[in-house]
């Protein structure tokens, strides 16, 4: 088995495996391939996670946008 880390920032988000299903000593290609392997996955999570934040920021956003519309709409017509 090799396991590698899912960095981004130094900091540790995850691990990805590597197993066989027979006894194997990995070499120092294969574990340069896999570790490569984990920073682009380690980058893509990262990508959807801010990517996915940035929509539920602007979702909440629109609807303070909404919010503070209708109750201008409210204050006018109540005086």
């Amino acid at each position: 088995m090799l396991s590698v880390p899912l960095i981004v920032r130094d900091k540790v988000i995850g691990v990805i495996n590597c197993y066989t299903s027979y006894p194997h000593e990995y070499t120092d290609t294969e574990r340069a391939v896999l570790t490569t392997v984990a920073n682009q996955a380690a980058i893509c999570i990262e990508n959807t996670e801010l990517i996915v934040k940035t929509r539920v920021i602007q979702e909440e956003l629109e609807t303070r946008k909404l919010v503070e519309r209708a109750k201008g709409i409210l204050m006018k017509h109540h005086g």
